[in-house]
């Protein structure tokens, strides 16, 4: 069982005591599973910059506590074979990533 997975049912038993709503719980264990996968997306040769996307739109939570995407990422590449790389061999293997969404930036050299 991985760290995240631990904390996410300490919190759980915890909260659920405490007399928490499930969605509640659910909210916050995912905050947790994004936090470990974010921190490990950030150590990636090739990912730039990672963002939960609590960090970034904090104050659209409240209207969309449910999103659908829970980090962004900048991954730098020199070439289509590279970033493809990066992303099937090291980003779609980590534990807990399902899915990935790819929109692309070209920039001129």
């Amino acid at each position: 069982m991985q760290t995240a997975d631990i904390k996410g049912k300490l919190i759980e038993f915890l909260m659920k005591e405490k007399g928490y709503a499930e969605t509640t719980i659910k909210n916050r264990i995912k905050l947790i599973k994004g936090s470990q996968i974010r921190r490990k997306l950030n150590g990636v040769e090739g990912v730039d910059e990672a963002f939960a996307v609590e960090d970034v739109f904090s104050h659209w939570l409240s209207a969309f506590s449910n999103s659908k995407y829970d980090i962004i990422m900048r991954v730098k590449a020199d070439t289509m074979d590279q970033l493809k790389e990066i992303i099937r061999m090291r980003i779609h293997r980590m534990n807990n990533v399902r899915s990935t969404l790819i929109l692309f930036v070209v920039e001129e050299k």
